[in-house]
């Protein structure tokens, strides 16, 4: 079986010499000039985000995905830390918590996008697909932990919640389960959706339970990419 390399999403770097880069530019906006995330001015587009700047931007994601998929209400100098910059660096990105969960949001959809459009999922067997989009996944289960978080405390979730219409990218992985139906490399007894529940439980297994059991993620995430292709296989004993 072909093993995941467990470098395969590395978090960019965030030394603190990245935050000097960004500080060494121009003077942030004051009170009435717009922010970073910002396209416009009232003279104009703005220039895009240096370099350093943008690593800085990715690296308080990363963080923030780190730290609020596990604490959704840690505080967000906690981000601050964990990305390496200082709380006004962050709050020079993200004015509050809800400009900075949006962008976490954002990046999670990006991510997962880019998961399904690399795996092929219109090439080669049904198995062969599904393979390659666990691969995929688990290459980015650490942007793709936000969306297993709990819910922002004192969020309201008491009231009735429709399900979500099904996405483009779901109806890709539909299609592949089902031709792995028809070609005979996938179970036909399972259905795509029960195919999706345990892809996303066994993704939460991967990133959750190492720190947990002592287990390294990379075992985590050999074991996690074995459990999924033995799991919907039509012929186990062959994976």
């Amino acid at each position: 079986m072909q093993e995941i390399d467990s470098a395969a999403s590395p978090a960019p770097g965030t030394e603190r010499e990245t935050e000097a880069e960004e500080d060494a530019s121009p003077a942030e906006p004051g009170p009435e000039e717009p922010g970073p995330d910002r396209a416009h001015s009232s003279s104009g587009p703005l220039a895009p985000p240096s370099p350093a700047a943008q690593r800085t931007r990715r690296a308080i994601l990363l963080a923030a995905v780190e730290v609020l998929s596990v604490n959704p209400g840690a505080a967000l100098i906690d981000v601050a830390d964990t990305a390496g910059v200082s709380r006004s660096t962050l709050h020079r990105h993200f004015t509050d918590r809800a400009a900075l969960r949006a962008a976490v949001d954002a990046l999670a959809e990006e991510q997962w996008t880019e998961a399904v459009r690399v795996a092929r999922l219109d090439q080669g067997s049904g198995f062969e697909a599904f393979r390659r989009l666990c691969g995929e996944l688990i290459s980015r289960i650490d942007t793709l932990a936000w969306w297993m978080a709990s819910d922002e405390p004192d969020q309201d979730t008491s009231g009735d919640c429709e399900a979500p219409a099904e996405s483009a990218e779901d109806a890709e992985i539909a299609a592949a389960l089902r031709r792995g139906h028809r070609d005979g490399t996938i179970d036909p007894t399972l259905s795509p959706e029960w195919v999706s529940n345990i892809t996303w439980a066994t993704l939460y297994a991967i990133r959750f339970i190492p720190a947990q059991g002592g287990m390294s993620p990379f075992e985590a995430r050999q074991q996690g990419l074995r459990t999924l292709l033995k799991s919907v296989a039509a012929d186990p004993s062959a994976v």
